[in-house]
């Protein structure tokens, strides 16, 4: 599955498109797709993939749909943790023993301030406190760093 830069283009409108038709099924899968793809070829990350998870949590935070955006917080959190450190030599996911401080790569797709923003948005906007404190956190060194 030799993507080219077209395909991960359309790819991630038709996404987006889904996303904002309500189809979030599909454009979950879509996500999934792509992230198979950085996972499989490990390709310099482009702006195509960290676009769509903004894109991705700007319709959740418009929309208040926390319990969306908080699934595409997963996906990208999953992702980033498998780009990093790769699956074991018995092919399982490498347990916290064996982290090693976060990489480039790691940084390049991981949840960062505005994506954890837009969850907090989402959030509010239904009155999930709870979400809205837990998703506090993940900016608090983000905060302390400024």
């Amino acid at each position: 599955n030799d993507a080219g830069p077209d395909f991960r283009t359309l790819r991630c409108s038709v996404a987006r498109a889904c996303a904002t038709a309500g189809l979030w099924e599909d454009a979950l899968d879509l996500l999934d797709e792509a992230h198979a793809e950085a996972v499989a070829q490990r390709p310099a990350l482009s702006d195509h993939l960290t676009g769509l998870h903004r894109s991705l949590l700007s319709i959740c935070a418009k929309e208040g749909d926390v319990r969306n955006a908080l699934k595409v917080a997963d996906r990208v959190e999953a992702l980033a943790y498998r780009l990093e450190f790769g699956p074991n030599e018995e092919g399982h996911d490498r347990d916290d023993a064996d982290a090693e401080p976060p990489s480039t790569v790691y940084a390049a797709v991981a949840m960062g301030p505005e994506e954890w923003k837009m969850v907090t948005i989402a959030a509010s906007k239904t009155g999930d406190w709870k979400t809205c404190l837990t998703a506090l956190q993940f900016l608090r060194p983000f905060l302390e760093a400024s």
